[in-house]
């Protein structure tokens, strides 16, 4: 990208999430820290897969720390089913996707093609229509196929998926809802992944707009604004989250690892139930209206269901 800089170790923070940073602190008041998070990319800490094109997906590391997620029962547009404000705290730092896994990557690494949005042939568009099972297959392939991968996270039986060496695996894995909500609000309280401004949303995420209103119902509720596809778009299109992650507002809701459960309240890596019958999904879609595009809703979809608004991105445990 044309506003980072090459790096070899370290932490860096690039002139676009600097401005970034700027709109946070801005916007909220919050102060956050200098240096947030680091790239992880071919030429630094991960060798590229194979030379025949990008399989992995870029990354940033989130770092280690307390983070606020959640929303506040005073919230006009709250839902009964979200969690209350409340801290989680990460005691290691995790690498995430800066977007969603791609149709190109989903087929070069897996061999399989899902159906896909006419609207969207690109093969930079979200991978659609993926099961969690079909997610967390592409994240044990993927580690398999990455000479850095020392001990994958996952093992797969037919339909059960047990999260092995918790604290020693580094293979690829669908992140924790909290690691999701963490990473969507970067160190921020707002209402969205990267503004507080309901009128600035369609820089940052492709949400049910004015453009998806005409396309499918006048009457329909909507943003005001316009971010140009009345469906799916390809990743990386609209502006990036302080941490650099695209999408984590709208495009396609995103599976994570978590069964729906009760609200954990403060905890330290959480991880949700040990068993249950739904998985969480974050994030929103092109389809969404205001109230479900906010950062802090959450739904939730039985594990075998797949849909045309429904993606995922991937995370990475760093030991």
């Amino acid at each position: 990208m044309a506003d980072r800089a090459s790096t070899t170790s370290g932490w860096w923070l690039g002139p676009r999430q600097v401005r970034a940073l700027a709109a946070v602190v801005g916007l909220t008041g919050v102060v956050l820290p200098v240096v947030v998070v680091k790239w992880v990319t071919a030429s630094t800490r991960l060798p590229a897969v194979d030379e025949g094109g990008p399989l992995r997906p870029e990354m940033v590391v989130v770092p280690a720390g307390a983070y606020t997620v959640g929303s506040l029962e005073s919230d006009t547009e709250r839902y009964p089913w979200e969690f209350d404000q409340h801290t989680v705290t990460l005691s290691r730092e995790f690498a995430i996707g800066t977007t969603e896994v791609t149709q190109e990557q989903y087929q070069r690494v897996t061999g399989e093609n899902p159906p896909t949005d006419s609207a969207c042939p690109s093969p930079t568009c979200p991978v659609i229509n993926v099961s969690w099972l079909d997610a967390a297959k592409y994240a044990v392939a993927l580690s398999q196929r990455d000479v850095t991968v020392t001990r994958p996270c996952y093992e797969i039986e037919g339909e059960e998926v047990k999260w092995i060496e918790i604290e020693k695996c580094d293979g690829y894995r669908l992140p924790t809802e909290a690691e999701w909500e963490v990473a969507a609000r970067a160190g921020s309280v707002m209402r969205y992944a990267g503004t507080d401004d309901p009128s600035k949303i369609c820089d940052y995420g492709n949400v049910a707009d004015v453009s998806s209103k005409l396309a499918e119902n006048p009457e329909r509720e909507t943003f005001a604004c316009d971010d140009g596809f009345a469906g799916l778009a390809p990743v990386a299109r609209f502006r990036p989250n302080a941490f650099g992650l695209y999408d984590m507002t709208g495009n396609v809701w995103e599976w994570t690892w978590d069964w729906n459960g009760e609200d954990p309240g403060s905890s330290t890596n959480p991880m949700g139930p040990s068993s249950g019958q739904d998985r969480v999904i974050r994030g929103g879609s092109f389809g969404d209206i205001p109230r479900i595009a906010r950062v802090a809703y959450r739904s939730w979809l039985e594990p075998s269901e797949r849909s045309s608004d429904l993606g995922f991105r991937v995370a990475r445990s760093l030991p």
